[in-house]
């Protein structure tokens, strides 16, 4: 199977923690077999980063369309690569990943984002 992967993040997270994030979901799609194409562990981080993305996605061949939200970002992202690719009917799958808790600050917030993601779509 060959996965387009989209990694989102914002810089105003822990971009560290996101991109380790990151990293583990290549590795995990990997060590199941799958080929990986799009950006891949690359955080995009704003509307040139989504641009990127969509370019990589347009000039692919891919059966799933994985947009890993590494740390919160708004919907924008998501929409603009969305909307791109929606006419081959590819299945799109959010994926986000929980933060521990630790009483302060959420250092991801990547299920709020992943949230906002899903109602825009």
């Amino acid at each position: 199977m060959r996965i387009a992967l989209l990694s989102i993040a914002r810089p105003t997270f822990d971009v560290p923690l996101a991109q380790s994030v990151a990293d583990a979901v290549v590795a995990q799609i990997e060590a199941a077999g799958c080929t990986i194409v799009g950006t891949g562990r690359e955080l995009l981080m704003d509307g040139e980063g989504a641009d990127r993305g969509v370019n990589m996605l347009l000039s692919s061949e891919f059966d799933l369309l994985l947009l890993l939200q590494a740390s919160f970002a708004d919907s924008s992202m998501a929409v603009q690569i969305a909307e791109a690719v929606r006419e081959r009917g590819v299945p799109l799958l959010l994926w986000a990943v929980p933060d521990e808790r630790d009483g302060g600050r959420l250092r991801l917030n990547s299920f709020c984002g992943i949230n906002l993601a899903g109602h825009a779509l």
